[in-house]
């Protein structure tokens, strides 16, 4: 830092072949922000890629994700290894979400993601649950032709085991090599998280015949699926088969798997001693363990003791020491638990429940009202519960920790974020669609029965209850909602020698959802004339997020393919869709030489909307959106640009022109039409 300082004061910072060694010197002593400084004065003169990364390696080594991301803005140029990077980086902070998206961003730069890339954003899938965008990765994998390693396809069985699709990831399992013992064991880990224990013990039995040796980590799997399935022999004999067989000395995440097993069969007495004889020191996880059994099997002084053992405690560790003296009727030592975890300032971990709908993910809390159809979700949770209660659910409500009336327990249980999910799913699904939840902790006993009884319905009489449908309120009938409709519109200056300018895109799916509007400017590469008309300058479209039609297709496939139901159509839906909108689409993605995809259908409401008639009897003088919002009395609220604008209108007018014409989603579907319906010339406007 001296010479640094010495350097400054003779003006020889900015020599190209001094500042390089200091900038990795500081890196090299985790001296980050010195190092960003001079990062910055390199980008002067420097391009190359080599030490943005450094910068970035720097600051995810200490998950400094924030700053990571400022480096990663300004460098010039992005190779693969930056955005690797950041996706692998966003994982190991828990940005989800961020890792997602910034994959999705790679996949548009033009770079061709490696199996580094494809690896962490899997990784991201199975934590998150994001099962559609995991298959929609596993299908990329597919057309790029990735050859598939160990690495990949341990994360490809380890992203559907762990977003409910066992049957896929077996499938996987059985028609990969299974030369590695990473495959082996994301399929054990896979079939323990799902309570197939016996399968489990088959799959280990016939990986030894394959002269396969088990690891440290396939015990772990082992020992957990034993714990899940209440195998306590088995869990004792793989114990001791670890030690003596394998010559693998147990670690605290075998002790603690073992533990559970003990704890779940009731047997405390034994899992006590084993914490209390380890050859490792117990974690906090492992005490948790014997905690939550204490709470389940009502053993008050064993939870007390258990709990002095704790070096640190988290909310949930106060939220079972209080349940077990609520389950004793021991309402004011609960009562000091509390007390005492407010003291220490200690907040309690939400408990949050998300279901996927098309494309979208819902997150839910226990008694949560800011969802738009909450009115709606009550009404099907209500409808749910006396059916359940008919089927035989009667409300642990001993579960509640407060000295309250049986009604407000009852209540209080009703309203956690997991039913509140499945109301919202049996809400928005149809007939036979499955329903699956996710949750940040783990489901209480109370959901626990209530989903059992739940499921065990037929999903067709759930659908009857009288509730809100939105396929009631699109169509005014009941009835399956038998595609993903998408409302778009696409504005521009119109046409001439010079070629097409095109200025604004929007499309918005009609189902609603978080993620369900798509809306962007295009850039022409060229000077837009009439701009004026839009509000859209040349400096506006010319922004380098701005993409070019090329770059915008694949991004537009990805919303749609995210959007789009399993096994269900796209219907496209414009107004004067037939003569601009959809020729126009038709016609941009076959110069780009992308194929239509065969499941996409068109509507064109212009004809539809020519069939009303005013309250005379007479024809409507003009059906254009906006005749149609004034008849309507739309209002618009919020800025938007034209193609925004006339999207949002659109939902609007659907929804009312098809009650008042009495037309449903299945009539909408006979009065459409597909893109070898139109001819492929160039369109007009």
């Amino acid at each position: 830092m001296e010479i640094h300082c010495h350097l400054t004061k003779v003006g020889l910072l900015s020599n190209q072949h001094i500042t390089p060694p200091l900038f990795k010197l500081y890196i090299a002593h985790d001296h980050m922000l010195e190092a960003r400084e001079l990062f910055w004065s390199m980008l002067e003169w420097s391009t190359d890629p080599f030490h943005g990364n450094l910068m970035l390696m720097g600051f995810l080594k200490s998950r400094q994700l924030d700053k990571a991301y400022q480096i990663f803005k300004r460098m010039p140029v992005k190779d693969l290894v930056s955005w690797n990077s950041m996706i692998a980086g966003a994982v190991r902070s828990s940005h989800l979400k961020e890792a997602m998206n910034l994959f999705s961003r790679l996949v548009c730069s033009g770079l061709v993601p490696d199996c580094f890339s494809f690896s962490s954003v899997l990784l991201a899938c199975a934590r998150a649950g994001a099962r559609r965008y995991g298959v929609w990765v596993h299908h990329l994998m597919t057309e790029l032709g990735v050859e598939m390693n160990h690495i990949l396809t341990s994360a490809l069985v380890d992203m559907y085991a762990k977003c409910g699709r066992i049957e896929v990831a077996t499938e996987i399992f059985n028609k990969v090599k299974r030369n590695h013992i990473f495959v082996w064991n994301a399929m054990i880990s896979g079939l323990a998280s799902h309570g197939l224990g016996s399968d489990v013990m088959i799959l280990f039995d016939k990986m030894k015949s394959e002269e396969l040796v088990p690891d440290g980590v396939t015990f772990v799997a082992l020992l957990t699926a034993c714990s899940h399935c209440g195998m306590v022999e088995e869990a004792r004999q793989y114990f001791r088969s670890m030690t003596t067989e394998y010559s693998i000395t147990p670690e605290v995440e075998h002790y603690g798997a073992l533990v559970d097993t003990l704890s779940r069969a009731g047997l405390l007495d034994e899992a006590y001693k084993l914490v209390m004889s380890m050859n490792v020191k117990p974690d906090v996880v492992i005490w948790r363990a014997l905690l939550s059994a204490c709470r389940r099997y009502c053993q008050t002084k064993l939870g007390e003791v258990t709990i002095e053992h704790m070096a640190c405690h988290g909310s949930g560790d106060y939220t079972l020491l209080s349940n077990i003296y609520s389950s004793a009727n021991r309402w004011n030592d609960s009562e000091e638990v509390w007390k005492q975890r407010k003291q220490k300032k200690i907040r309690k971990s939400k408990g949050l429940s998300w279901v996927e709908l098309g494309g979208s993910t819902h997150e839910f809390k226990a008694g949560d009202r800011s969802h738009p159809d909450t009115e709606d979700i009550y009404l099907v949770l209500h409808g749910l519960c006396k059916r359940a209660k008919v089927e035989g659910y009667a409300p642990l409500t001993e579960l509640v920790t407060k000295d309250v009336s049986e009604e407000e327990r009852e209540e209080n249980l009703t309203f956690h974020s997991e039913k509140l999910a499945v109301a919202y799913s049996v809400l928005k699904t149809g007939p036979g669609t499955e329903i699956m939840v996710s949750k940040n902790l783990q489901i209480c006993s109370d959901c626990h029965e209530w989903m059992k009884i739940i499921s065990k319905s037929e999903l067709e009489q759930l659908k009857s209850l009288n509730c809100y449908n939105v396929e009631e309120e699109f169509s005014g009938v009941k009835t399956e909602w038998p595609a993903t409709i998408l409302v778009f519109d696409i504005e521009t200056t119109g046409f001439s020698r010079r070629g097409d300018r095109i200025i604004e895109f929007a499309v918005r799916d009609l189902m609603g959802g978080k993620n369900s509007t798509f809306q962007t400017l295009i850039n022409p590469e060229q000077e837009v004339r009439n701009s004026y008309v839009h509000g859209i300058s040349n400096s506006m479209l010319c922004r380098p997020d701005v993409p070019r039609f090329g770059e915008l297709i694949p991004i537009l496939l990805q919303y749609v393919w995210s959007r789009q139901m399993d096994g269900k159509p796209v219907m496209w839906v414009a107004h004067n869709g037939r003569s601009f909108d959809v020729p126009f689409l038709i016609f941009e993605l076959r110069r780009c030489k992308v194929e239509m995809p065969g499941d996409w259908l068109f509507v064109d409401t212009l004809p539809i909307a020519r069939q009303l008639v005013d309250s005379n009897g007479s024809k409507l003088s003009s059906v254009s959106l906006k005749n149609l919002r004034e008849r309507y009395k739309i209002s618009l609220t919020g800025s938007a640009h034209r193609a925004m604008q006339d999207v949002t209108t659109l939902c609007y007018v659907l929804q009312k022109l098809t009650f008042e014409l009495k037309l449903t989603v299945p009539l909408l579907l006979e009065k459409s039409f597909r893109a070898s319906d139109l001819p492929a010339t160039r369109p007009e406007k």
